[in-house]
């Protein structure tokens, strides 16, 4: 079986994997820009280079890196979503409270709202 058996971002942008081969257990090095290698090694017993396992590592911390994005804006929390679940209390109380302290924020409040 051929198989990638640990992906780790030892730091920033550079990666460490190993990989079930034909031959045994490979290390894979790549350190990125961010977004393309600059640096690359696998101790596989390849004469080409690039080897195939460079490339499969490459694709799977694209897709770890995207998954990481996904999932920290999917747990992102918006002060939009914050607001629309404050009760309508407690949202009166914070905006009286910030117009006392903040002026720049009762002005913007009277501007608004002055008029209704």
């Amino acid at each position: 079986m051929h198989n990638i058996t640990d992906l780790q971002e030892i730091s920033s942008n550079v990666w460490q994997a190993k990989y079930e081969g034909s031959y045994g257990i490979y290390t894979i090095n790549i350190r990125t820009d961010g977004e393309k290698i600059i640096k690359s090694s696998c101790s596989c017993p390849s004469k080409f280079y690039p080897c195939k396992h460079l490339r499969i590592i490459e694709k799977a911390i694209k897709e770890r890196v995207a998954q990481n994005l996904q999932n920290d804006n999917a747990n992102e929390i918006t002060c939009e979503c914050l607001l629309k679940n404050l009760s309508q209390e407690k949202l009166c109380d914070f905006i009286v409270k910030q117009t006392q302290n903040n002026p720049q924020f009762k002005d913007a409040v009277l501007l608004e709202f002055a008029h209704i």
